[in-house]
């Protein structure tokens, strides 16, 4: 098989810890001799990876990238960048190289670099654990790569950008400047003769475009620069997905411990989401292009307009505009979401500067909403790119997405057509403690959903799993068929409401929470997570850390609890039993202390932001999730229900339209 740059293998460990900097074991990549640029490395023996020497880059356009500290790097003083990502961060070099690329460049030998990357985590990850990770490192230039995780496990587009917003802002507070990084993609599409199941669509290789382009917008919204790393891996591409797949081998591992290898070695048996260091160094090349203000615009410019047909089905219209600078001849592959196949081919032919008009019509599936996106793989000639482009409804129609806090069962959801707002009054039953009404103006369709806050008496229990004390407390429901539901919406697997349902009731003690359940069913393989935002009640509902604990049952009658990473003290103190009651009823009682919320009492507001998140395995194995408030998706703070101390009053409704 053919090489494509000077790698030789060798056992060096790799550190896969989400901590911020290096972990006791030593990286392949921070080994003597294993990065080194190509007129450095031409009589060194065990060179693993040779880096081309930079070009200079232009003080002025360094300078409008980092706008805080580029006077620091171009005047050689020490300069600490921080790496925040996912695993791609965690396995591989970017940031060394970047680093090095950067010294040559500028001639500063004061570069650190440190990191905060988390394997198997979002972007709430970073948020969660800012304070741990993000301020002792005094970053002069963070780097942002989320999105691969984001995208695979359902996570909502708007958590994502609100979180790396949050992130964004938070740093800039601190004196840093910014490069928001795409999240790369996926190769995994190719099966092979020895593979027992299918790949996943093809589609599936450009899974996170559309995160990719959506953080292009929130950088241009923050004043962000946004390094084209989805790009920079998939670069000229193939006439097909599959020939793609194939091109992009050499950039990835056998395996996400040994960075060093590609696919290649392998004929495509490896690791295909984890660059290699080739991969690295298209990735830390794409970084280095955005802070010279080197980055070359799209051939194609894209702009799409959607409308609601009288039959109900979206059509969206492409103008398309040639901004290369020759004639330009290919087809655009138009998917309408994310990892499914469906998709339509349209052909162009366009000289320099002319523009064409083309027609997308949507499937049946796709109901219209308040924003749209498509995802397109431009072919042209042996090459191909992948992007996304939003398709906005025209004239504008939305559902005003919005958070309000309900004192009587109704509320005026806001319908917004062409600048116009519209008020839309929506009700429900007083007596309902949670539930959804669906919303439907101009075929726009969204869904307003309510959940009542729990109140929390102040007082003490003891977790003993007897719940005397917990006469007469305020009990909030888990288990509604409304509150059965994951990432991708409703899924409720169980055979009835008795199967698994529970009750929750809270106490706020001198010195933690206090929770009680009352459940029914065989819960012996349940678990369950708590998550805590103990923020100003303003800030509730919004992007920001929180804390959390997982929960279990032990078959001696205790509770088996343990603390999420983001609690500076760990899990001390956390207690509970449970203990069954008779008949098909189980009981509980766990304390939580102050501390593991990152607090030393009840927030001084009266509001604490709690969400439950139930997970029953049923007789089939199949899991079903019942969840507190009454929706979405665990990573964020957005969905928490709120609980309040010592409430005066009936409790009010938290209600957003989504």
């Amino acid at each position: 098989m053919p090489r494509f740059i000077s790698f030789v293998v060798f056992a060096v460990g790799v550190s896969l810890q989400p901590t911020c900097g290096f972990a006791a074991t030593v990286p392949a990549w921070a080994a003597p001799g294993a990065l080194l640029f190509a007129d450095e490395a031409k009589d060194v023996e065990g060179t693993m990876l040779a880096i081309p020497p930079p070009q200079a880059i232009p003080a002025d356009a360094l300078l409008k990238a980092l706008p805080r500290g580029g006077k620091k790097l171009l005047g050689g003083e020490p300069f600490t960048i921080l790496a925040i990502g996912d695993s791609v961060t965690a396995t591989g070099p970017y940031p060394e190289i970047l680093k090095r690329l950067l010294a040559r460049a500028t001639g500063n030998a004061e570069i650190r670099i440190m990191r905060a990357a988390y394997s198997g985590r979002s972007v709430d990850a970073a948020v969660r654990r800012f304070e741990k990770d993000a301020l002792p490192a005094k970053a002069d230039l963070a780097l942002i790569m989320f999105g691969l995780n984001d995208q695979a496990a359902g996570a909502p587009l708007e958590a994502y950008l609100e979180q790396t917003r949050w992130l964004v802002e938070r740093l800039r507070a601190q004196g840093a400047d910014v490069v928001l990084l795409e999240p790369t993609p996926h190769i995994n599409i190719t099966r092979l003769p020895t593979d027992k199941y299918a790949p996943p669509p093809e589609a599936s290789i450009f899974r996170t475009v559309g995160f990719a382009a959506a953080l292009r917008e929130l950088g241009r919204g923050v004043d962000a620069p946004v390094a084209p790393t989805f790009d920079a891996l998939w670069g000229e591409g193939a006439s097909d997905l599959q020939r793609t797949a194939k091109a992009l081998w050499p950039l990835f591992p056998t395996h996400y411990s040994k960075p060093f290898t590609s696919l290649v070695e392998t004929e495509g048996r490896g690791d295909t989401i984890h660059p290699n260091a080739r991969g690295h160094l298209r990735l830390a090349q794409a970084v280095f292009a955005t802070l010279a203000g080197r980055v070359a615009p799209a051939p194609l410019n894209i702009d799409v307009r959607t409308q609601v047909r009288e039959d109900g089905r979206l059509i969206s219209r492409l103008t398309v505009r040639n901004d290369s600078p020759e004639t330009r001849q290919g087809r655009l592959a138009v998917y309408p979401f994310a990892q499914d196949d469906t998709h339509e081919e349209l052909g162009y032919e366009l000289a320099k500067g002319v523009s064409v008009e083309l027609t997308f019509v949507w499937p049946a599936t796709v109901p219209p909403g308040e924003t749209v996106w498509l995802q397109i793989v431009d072919y042209h000639g042996a090459g191909s790119r992948a992007l996304a482009v939003a398709a906005s409804l025209t004239p504008e129609m939305k559902w005003v997405r919005e958070r309000q806090v309900a004192n009587e069962p109704k509320v005026n959801a806001r319908f917004l057509k062409a600048g116009e707002i519209r008020e839309v009054p929506v009700s429900w039953p007083a007596e309902s403690a949670v539930g959804r009404v669906p919303l439907a103006e101009e075929a726009v369709r969204a869904e307003l959903a309510y959940v009542r806050y729990g109140a929390a008496p102040s007082g003490e229990a003891v977790a003993d799993g007897e719940l005397a004390e917990w006469d007469g407390a305020n009990w909030i429901p888990v288990g509604e068929p409304v509150q059965a539901r994951w990432t991708q919406g409703p899924a409720d697997f169980r055979a009835t409401l008795a199967e698994c349902y529970l009750n929750w009731a809270f106490k706020a003690g001198r010195d933690g929470v206090w929770l009680a359940f009352r459940a029914t069913g065989e819960l012996a393989k349940d678990r369950f997570t708590l998550y805590f935002d103990n923020r100003p009640a303003a800030e509730l509902g919004t992007a920001g850390p929180y804390t959390w604990i997982d929960g279990a049952f032990k078959a001696d009658g205790t509770l088996s609890l343990k603390a999420g990473d983001s609690s500076r003290e760990g899990g001390a103190g956390l207690t509970g039993r449970w203990r069954a009651a008779g008949g098909a009823t189980v009981e509980g009682e766990l304390f939580v202390p102050y501390g593991v919320l990152n607090s030393a009492r009840w927030p001084e507001s009266g509001d604490l932001g709690v969400s439950i998140v139930w997970m029953h395995t049923g007789a089939d194995g199949r899991v079903t999730r019942l969840l507190w408030s009454e929706n979405g998706h665990p990573w964020n703070t957005r969905w928490f229900g709120v609980v309040r101390r010592d409430p005066a009053g009936p409790l009010p409704w938290r209600v957003r339209i989504q």
